[in-house]
Formats: C-alpha cells, structure tokens, sequence
C-alpha cells in the first residue's frame, strides 16, 4: 500500500455518503488531503446525494470548491486508438507536481472513482471509498488497457 500514515488516517476518516456519489466523495477527499476544508466537510456530496444518469466528471469540469478548481480530461471514446501512453503521461506529471488524480475505472456496478496517489514501478497505487471501508488498488494500467481508456479529473 505504501502510503502515509497520517494521510491514510485522513482517508479512512472519511466517508461516500451516497451509494452513487463517489465522484463528489473523491473531490472531498482530495479538497481534505490539500488541507482546504475540515473533516467534517460534506457539501460536495450533500449537494451532489444520489443523482443517476449520465452523470461524470464532466459535470465537474471548470467548477472551483474551496479555491480548487477541476478539469475533466480524456472525455473521448474508450477504443483501441485511446491515447494511453498520453493519458500515463498525463497522471506521472501531476504525481510530480504532488498532486492526486481521480480515475473512473469499471465497477461491479458500472464506474467507481478512484483517487490515485502515488507511482509504483510502472503502474500507479489509487484508493476510493466505499461508504466508510477504504479500498486500495494497484493495477490500474491493466484494467484501463482492457476497457479502452478512461477519463480523470486533475485540478488546480
């Protein structure tokens, strides 16, 4: 797992509040991990709360929280002509500059948000939440070689 305990404490403190909420709880987290709200901070989901559709990272895109504001990247078809290597590229520089990504990867139930928050050998470590249980992972390449490509949500 490889992570930092007092950022993994942060982590676990946390909550997706709504079964379909993950992407605003990834928001949250992220806005926590940057020390931009408290832990108590629920707004993103409280206003978000189970909305279903076709609802994704897109309806994040150029919206500001707490003076971050996110960008939807990589909202192209999921097929073999994907621009993997540049959506890799994409994650490593903003793991450089020590900042996380959230990551749609497929789901028993669809799409589930993943936050990812560190390189490791050629493939990146991520954790999302499932109401209050944490959940890593770390063979994100694979997966996202198999389903076509996905989309991430980098911010500012």
């Amino acid at each position: 797992m490889n992570i930092d305990q007092a950022i993994q404490e942060l982590i676990d403190k946390h909550e997706q509040l709504y079964p379909l909420s993950c992407i605003a709880s990834a928001i949250e987290i992220v806005l926590k991990l940057l020390s931009k709200v408290d832990m108590d901070y629920y707004d993103v989901q409280n206003n978000w709360k189970n909305e279903d559709g076709e609802l994704s990272f897109a309806d994040f895109h150029d919206k500001t929280f707490q003076g971050v504001r996110f960008e939807h990247r990589f909202s192209i078809g999921r097929n073999a002509s994907f621009p993997f290597e540049e959506l890799f590229e994409t994650i490593e520089s903003e793991l450089i500059a020590n900042r996380y990504v959230m990551i749609s990867l497929p789901s028993k139930k669809g799409w589930h948000m993943w936050v990812i928050y560190q390189k490791q050998d050629d493939d990146f470590l991520a954790f999302s939440k499932a109401g209050k249980k944490t959940n890593y992972r770390n063979i994100l390449k694979d997966e996202i070689w198999k389903v076509g490509g996905t989309d991430i949500l980098v911010y500012r």
